[in-house]
């Protein structure tokens, strides 16, 4: 990842004096700005996922509770 966003920055500043160092930098921070996003962006999703659970653990008929907590039995 950090190698292909290296050459397309180098492709984008074609001409301007860069060494490889500072390419290298470049695409290393923009990799790791990447992946600080998509952390963040998975927090936000399991969190939303939890209360997602609790509310149908909450709102689902009693019926289908005690169907489920025998399954979970058996299966333990």
């Amino acid at each position: 990842m950090i190698r292909d966003r290296a050459k397309k920055y180098d492709e984008e500043h074609d001409g301007e004096d860069l060494s490889q160092d500072e390419i290298m930098a470049f695409a290393y921070r923009r990799a790791v700005v990447s992946v600080q996003y998509y952390e963040e962006r998975i927090e936000v999703l399991h969190r939303r996922a939890r209360r997602l659970f609790q509310d149908y653990r909450m709102w689902q008929p009693v019926e289908a509770k005690q169907a489920e907590d025998v399954v979970e039995h058996e299966d333990g």
